[in-house]
């Protein structure tokens, strides 16, 4: 048989078999499995966008200047007035000191 006979015969022959048509649907198979791969990370990446977004809507208010404004202002405690803390002998010092000074001026005008 000739050579170009021979492939011929060859390639007829892996061209009309079975091996083909498997490999075909072997082909379309994988496709398939890879689209849905494609959809579900697109989907996952959806909903991790969508968590995200969330995130800084609830934590970008309170992290930025520009979102202080959106931010609940802070609270204002004010000290009690009637409580007197003892004064330290320093302070006393200082006190009787600024009287002294006082009680001059005054004799002096």
């Amino acid at each position: 048989m000739k050579p170009g006979l021979a492939i011929r015969a060859f390639l007829e022959l892996l061209l009309t078999s079975r091996h083909v048509r498997f490999l075909e649907a072997e082909l379309i198979r994988i496709r398939l499995e890879k689209y849905a791969q494609i959809r579900t990370l697109t989907e996952e990446k959806q909903t991790l966008l969508a968590k995200i977004d969330k995130l800084e809507l609830a934590i970008w208010p309170l992290s930025s200047r520009a979102g202080a404004v959106y931010a609940a202002p802070p609270r204002i405690v004010n000290p009690p007035t009637d409580l007197k803390m003892p004064a330290t002998t320093y302070a006393q010092a200082v006190q009787e000191h600024i009287e002294k000074m006082e009680q001059e001026e005054a004799k002096e005008n």
